[in-house]
């Protein structure tokens, strides 16, 4: 019989509070910020951490977005009038642009 091998993972499905789970042989997605707009919070974006058991594991990040021209925006089936769009519309590379300031460090002021 073969011996599963176990990841533990912890996933935070609401401000401090986390999902804690152990996993055998998971193929697991996580959702990105463009789907939690597009879905209008139906689908959140949510901090992800695995933790190592000491085990050997394979891990690849995949990234898939629009063109850069698309306009990110509620789609009309997440919407409602007592649900109304939560953000406003944005082109996606300047949605993308903005993520990349807030997230990385200027190295402008080092030269």
């Amino acid at each position: 019989m073969e011996d599963f091998k176990y990841t533990f993972f912890c996933i935070q499905f609401k401000p401090y509070k986390c999902a804690h789970l152990f996993i055998c042989r998971a193929f697991i997605v996580n959702l990105g910020d463009m789907l939690e707009r597009w879905s209008n919070c139906i689908f959140r974006s949510t901090l992800h951490r695995v933790l190592s058991n000491g085990q050997e594991r394979y891990s690849i990040a995949f990234f898939v977005e629009p063109s850069h021209e698309c306009i990110v925006e509620c789609l009309p089936t997440c919407q409602s009038e007592k649900n109304p769009p939560k953000f406003p519309p944005v082109k996606c590379k300047d949605y993308l642009s903005q993520k990349y300031k807030d997230t990385h460090a200027d190295l402008s002021s080092y030269t």
